[in-house]
């Protein structure tokens, strides 16, 4: 009769082994691989559990000290993946907050490649600087403009929101929605109520209730008299 062997490691034991491999290979794939890159350092989230695949991060050398995930920075992943039978390290990167190069336009792609498991670190580098850094830098470049751009638009309409709002801040008060606001005025019998939206910077929409016939008439003249 065949002896029965003893399980001498328990389930939470094989876990938090299986995690201490796992985060060993993650470290000696990032440092063996960067370290034959000029221009790039390894970051690591130390926020992240220990076992977690995106714990560490390809970051700008010159990013080193000031670097925050999801803020605006460059930064690419390496994580091991399996396709079909083969094992491969799965190559792609981050994108500034609020934006993917999908939203650029339709047809435009995230870049990433898969490298096969078996190359060397060296082997890996070369081919993340030959088929991979140049398309993500160009796209990521193009991301990166469009946030600047986005943000100096924003700005432009906040402006114009606020010099409206300027104008009497006592009766003027944002509104509940994005770049609006309410007011009310008592130049009509029983008072009224309008508000405007900045739909751009050049252009905003405006709402007058409860106006007398008299005041409406004069309104308008105004405007198509202008």
């Amino acid at each position: 009769m065949n002896e029965i062997t003893p399980i001498t490691e328990s389930f939470a034991d094989r876990v938090d082994r299986e995690r201490r491999e796992l985060q060993d290979a993650l470290h000696h794939l990032y440092y063996g691989v960067v370290g034959k890159l000029d221009g790039w350092e390894v970051w690591e989230n130390l926020e992240e559990e220990p076992h977690h695949s995106y714990r560490f991060r390809v970051i700008q050398a010159s990013d080193v000290k000031t670097f925050k995930p999801h803020a605006g920075f460059m930064s690419w992943d390496m994580v091991p993946r399996k396709v079909g039978n083969k094992q491969v390290i799965h190559v792609s990167g981050n994108w500034p907050r609020g934006i993917s190069p999908h939203q650029l336009h339709p047809n435009v792609e995230a870049p990433s490649i898969n490298i096969s498991a078996d190359k060397t670190h060296e082997q890996m580098a070369k081919d993340i600087t030959r088929r991979f850094l140049p398309e993500y830098q160009r796209i990521y470049g193009l991301c990166a403009d469009r946030v600047q751009a986005d943000q100096v638009y924003a700005n432009s309409i906040d402006g114009v929101l606020k010099s409206l709002i300027a104008i009497d801040p006592d009766k003027i008060q944002p509104g509940h929605r994005e770049s609006s606001a309410t007011f009310r005025y008592d130049s009509i019998p029983g008072g009224g109520y309008g508000g405007f939206t900045v739909n751009s910077p050049t252009s905003v929409t405006l709402t007058l209730n409860s106006l007398d016939v008299k005041t409406a008439q004069a309104v308008i003249r105004a405007l198509i008299t202008k």
